[in-house]
């Protein structure tokens, strides 16, 4: 008999887990080449469930190793020698041969041979779970890279390595196996879709079934599946039925619409679209693409060279991975369909601006009703609790094209540290370009503030080069800041 906790850390094993978190780049408009259709990925050894259904691992590779578990007391790996249906022979790490009955197998994973920085899942005997880069998979531990440090995880405490597949990579391989053709198979994939996070997927799923037929089941996953997409996206300020309400009291910033959010702040969908164009191909954010968006590709660009030709290369682009897309996007300059990929998390270079700059000096020391809170200096910019994405983005839209009186634009690409907004923020015995002296300033990037001054440089630099056009309005333009009287060129 099994004991209760390993039982569980079996239970555990069957779940995926979704995907994880992770200088100028190619201009999103202008890639270096269009991208080609990725090599055929083979079956997720390590995906399986955590009963014997493991047991039908691939067979491409002739040293392929494996990790047994009988029983509670007796386990152990080694590399195939032979195999039939009933019998698995596998030479032990001693050089022994060990012949094991395939119906005494309570648990086997196949240890990975993937190249080191395979992004990998280390499922835990305990029941947790560690995410991070493939270093090695050997029999007695488990080498992971998670945030940089090496960590080793010796076999006693694991129950496997298994491949992090991407989110769009894993719905590809739900549809290949149902081939949905009814609204049952449909129903599923919803369901599926809501339980990752994809709300967006189920509603359209759910649609396409309503229009063959529609039931009450429908009915009530479609009200569930639109809630859950709000929840997950906030509420755009032009959605029909949302009027701004403002506050007969306060300061100019209380205007807010019917979610809570600044009337003056850009949308969720203006959001996504400044990730998706300062995306950085090196280090790509966690994204994902409308699951037809390779459909809609093909049949308004089929006839640009940059698109595969019809035939099997266009067919493998619906096994595309998010960033593929979208650099053939870029390419195209197809931008009604840049939206079409969501961006689900800031860009390295944007995350560092929300974090070391805006959420760190900006609004807490320039955002206030008497300053720049309330436009009455000049520049303005607007807070929301919570910090939102659509805050921080109208606030970055607003930086990047105000300039000041004699004409210098805020932010400066070319001499990043040189830019006004940041000499503004120095001491004004350090500055070329010192604030005003107005009441209640104070420096923000001071020597005492740890990394916050080469921070912001650092998000400067990290920018898109050439700027690109977001195609996004911001609710006000932003006035000319008032140059000190000390300014002028450097």
């Amino acid at each position: 008999m099994l004991s209760l906790p390993l039982l569980i850390a079996l239970l555990a094993l069957a779940p995926l887990d979704p995907p994880a978190t992770g200088g100028s780049t190619t201009p999103p408009d202008a890639p270096s080449q269009a991208p080609t259709a990725p090599a055929p990925t083979p079956p997720n050894p390590g995906a399986g469930t955590s009963d014997k259904g493991d047991q039908a691992i691939a067979t491409e590779s002739k040293q392929r190793r494996l990790w047994i578990v009988l029983d509670f007391y007796k386990e152990f790996g080694g590399t195939i020698v032979r195999e039939d249906d009933a019998t698995i022979v596998l030479r032990t790490p001693e050089g022994a041969e060990r012949s094991v009955d395939r119906n005494s197998i309570v648990f086997m994973t196949q240890l990975l041979e993937d190249p080191a920085g395979t992004p990998v899942i280390a499922r835990l005997r305990d029941g947790r779970t560690l995410k991070g880069e493939l270093v090695r998979d050997d029999f007695d531990v488990a080498v992971v890279s998670i945030s940089g440090v090496q960590t080793r995880i010796l076999r006693a405490n694991l129950w496997k390595l298994e491949l992090e597949v991407p989110f769009d990579r894993r719905l590809a391989q739900l549809r290949e196996k149902l081939q949905p053709g009814t609204p049952a198979q449909r129903i599923v994939i919803a369901r599926w879709c809501m339980n990752e996070g994809r709300p967006d997927i189920a509603i359209d799923e759910l649609r396409a079934v309503q229009r063959i037929e529609d039931s009450e089941e429908v009915q009530v996953l479609l009200k569930q599946a639109l809630l859950k997409d709000e929840l997950r996206r906030g509420s755009p300020t032009d959605r029909p039925g949302k009027r701004p309400t403002v506050k007969q009291k306060g300061s100019p910033k209380a205007a807010t619409d019917a979610d809570g959010e600044s009337a003056l702040a850009i949308t969720d969908d203006d959001v996504n679209r400044i990730r998706v164009m300062e995306v950085n191909f090196a280090r790509p954010p966690r994204m994902d693409a409308a699951h037809d968006l390779w459909k809609r590709i093909a049949q308004a660009y089929g006839t640009n060279e940059a698109v595969p030709a019809e035939g099997p290369a266009r067919q493998a682009m619906a096994k595309w991975k998010a960033p593929q897309l979208l650099q053939l996007l870029f390419t195209l300059k197809a931008r009604d369909l840049y939206n079409e990929v969501r961006v689900n998390e800031d860009p390295e270079h944007l995350d560092l601006f929300r974090r070391k700059v805006h959420d760190a000096w900006l609004i807490p020391n320039c955002a206030t009703s008497q300053c720049h809170g309330s436009g009455a200096a000049g520049l303005r910019l607007i807070e929301t609790k919570g910090r939102s994405p659509r805050a921080a983005y109208t606030n970055l839209l607003t930086l990047l094209s105000a300039k000041t009186t004699d004409g210098h634009l805020l932010v400066d690409f070319d001499q990043p540290a040189q830019s006004p907004l940041l000499d503004m923020a120095r001491p004004r015995d350090k500055a070329t370009r010192p604030h005003p002296d107005v009441p209640g300033w104070k420096a923000s990037l001071t020597d005492s503030r740890g990394d916050l001054p080469a921070a912001a440089e650092a998000w400067i630099r990290g920018m898109h080069r050439p700027k690109p056009d977001y195609g996004v309005k911001i609710p006000q333009p932003p006035p000319p800041v008032q140059a000190p009287e000390n300014g002028g060129e450097r």
